[in-house]
């Protein structure tokens, strides 16, 4: 809450000290003339120069991003129903760096009156755009392993499939014991059925149970089951 009385912090800066704290709030300010032209400014040393003085503002940027640039230069007057006042839609810009590489900053442009003339206010966006790149490298790696032990649980389940078949286990009489063959027969059996149940269920664990007449428990003791070779 101000104090009563007290005038803003704004009028007891003098311009050196204003230009100090705007260049300090912001990581990068570009002053427009009104034709669009560079006439200044300041950076963290990443992007921008005294090459780009004098050069149209759309020509400093990335050719993906010459549209926006034009847009941001450009001096109509705002709609004032929008509430933004001198205040123009923050873009999503990319700038060419210092070595030539792509960097992205959102820039929103202040109108300069009644000279005219743009000040581009812009935020880094690299440690953001990094992050989205590593969140997209995880969830490729996550997909990929999924994929990976989907294609593992189908492929067991159709050795299962044929396992549980009546010609594969009689095709082991004279190999296994009879009793074998049969209590083998019949654990395939049931972790097939336990696989068709949750299959036609959606993997809905209780409407599995009730398909196959049994409990939860029952349906986990099955699946788990370890399985004869």
């Amino acid at each position: 809450m101000a104090r009563a009385g007290a005038r803003h912090y704004s009028e007891r800066l003098d311009r050196a000290d204003l230009r100090r704290l705007m260049d300090g709030m912001a990581d990068l300010i570009v002053e427009l003339d009104a034709a669009g032209m560079v006439v200044d400014l300041t950076s963290g040393g990443a992007v921008g120069g005294a090459e780009w003085v004098g050069r149209a503002f759309a020509d400093v940027v990335c050719p993906d991003s010459r549209e926006k640039a034009r847009d941001l230069a450009a001096t109509d007057p705002l709609d004032e129903g929008e509430g933004l006042g001198p205040w123009g839609t923050a873009r999503h810009v990319n700038v060419t760096g210092a070595g030539g590489e792509s960097l992205p900053f959102l820039l929103r442009p202040f109108r300069l009156t009644p000279a005219g003339g743009v000040l581009l206010v812009g935020h880094d966006l690299a440690a953001e755009s990094r992050m989205q790149r590593q969140f997209e490298a995880a969830q490729r790696v996550m997909i990929r392993d999924y994929e990976a032990r989907l294609a593992q649980v189908q492929e067991s389940y159709q050795r299962d499939l044929r396992a549980s078949s009546v010609a594969e286990a009689a095709g082991r009489v004279g190999i296994s014991p009879l009793e074998q063959i049969l209590s083998d027969f019949a654990r395939r059996l049931r972790r097939h059925c336990a696989q068709e149940a949750l299959a036609r269920s959606g993997e809905d664990y209780r409407a599995a149970a009730e398909l196959l007449g049994i409990s939860t428990d029952e349906l986990d003791a099955i699946l788990i089951a370890p399985l004869a070779d």
